[in-house]
């Protein structure tokens, strides 16, 4: 239908620059008001129009293609904005223009951003990213880790093992690194990480990355209901799940939120349950599958039951 509706716009974008169809098409979708004139020039003034992006994201759109923007286009509907994905187009660009990197993030490391809150400082300074903010050189020491990872064919355990305990540690006690230290890249981050939490589990301030459930392991029929309780497991379940569970650590510390994980009779996780507290009741906060998408009916009558068992256990 776009194209039908919008056919000399298209074949203006194929014959200049191809890549941009996906852009284009996302505009329409979002129903982006475009100013008048040569569609391409047009796509540029709106986007530099908004007051987040600077030229250097009219780059990185005019020289990619849609793969550099998996994180825009693979994301599900979060049900907040009706143009929810041009918000995130922004805040993606946001991102790229503060890491400046030289060549693009691939696909499957873009996974980690993957329904992330991706939120940038006012300045550019720094990044949230999977609930820890950082600067944006610590970011690109990360994300060069991660793409040596993929090439070795060991990304998923440097995902959900040693990315985990660094974001733990970054969310938890906000260092100030100085240059010498930044310089030093992952392994300073790693070492670092690791004799924090070394240090951690002999201490009280433990306690403050752990929360209790009132609802312990259960079985209902077929499926398993496994609560989360502590930062690391959190993180852990985000970043293999893909959504944004783990900008819920402080909700959970201070008792307003609650994360339990679906498993089904193979034991494979069907979907991440949250619950939270409002006006003294517990409430279904969300209830998603993998990468955020929607669950069956039948997984949504099971939140229901779970949400009315914790009720009663925890009063």
């Amino acid at each position: 239908m776009n194209i039908l509706k919008h056919r000399d716009e298209y074949l203006q974008i194929e014959h200049d620059n191809s890549n941009l169809i996906w852009l284009y098409t996302l505009m329409l979708e979002d129903e982006v008001e475009l100013p008048h004139g040569e569609v391409i020039s047009s796509i540029k003034q709106r986007l530099l129009a908004e007051e987040v992006l600077t030229p250097l994201a009219w780059r990185y759109i005019a020289n990619g293609t849609a793969n550099d923007f998996r994180v825009v286009l693979d994301s599900q509907d979060p049900g907040e904005e009706s143009n929810w994905r041009w918000l995130t187009l922004l805040a993606w660009l946001q991102v790229l223009s503060g890491l400046r990197l030289s060549s693009p993030i691939s696909e499957p490391v873009q996974e980690l951003f993957l329904h992330d809150g991706l939120v940038v400082e006012q300045d550019n300074s720094e990044i949230l990213f999977r609930g820890a903010w950082m600067k944006f050189y610590t970011l690109r020491h990360i994300l060069e880790e991660a793409e040596k990872r993929l090439t070795a064919g060991t990304l998923v355990q440097f995902a959900e093992a040693e990315l985990v305990e660094v974001i733990t540690w970054l969310a938890t006690t906000d260092p100030e690194l100085d240059n010498n230290q930044a310089k030093n890249g992952w392994k300073y981050l790693t070492k670092r990480a690791a004799e924090w939490k070394a240090d951690i589990v002999k201490m009280a301030v433990c306690q403050h990355l752990t929360w209790d459930s009132a609802l312990p392991n259960t079985q209902i029929d077929h499926w398993t209901v496994e609560p989360v309780t502590d930062a690391w497991s959190l993180h852990r379940l985000a970043i293999s799940q893909r959504h944004c569970g783990d900008r819920y650590v402080e909700g959970c510390i201070e008792g307003e939120e609650r994360i339990f994980v679906i498993r089904n009779f193979e034991d494979k996780i069907a979907a991440t349950l949250r619950l939270k507290l409002v006006d003294e009741s517990w409430v279904i906060g969300d209830i998603r599958g993998f990468a955020n998408s929607e669950v069956s009916v039948e997984i949504i009558e099971l939140g229901e039951l779970l949400v009315q068992r914790y009720a009663d256990l925890w009063r």
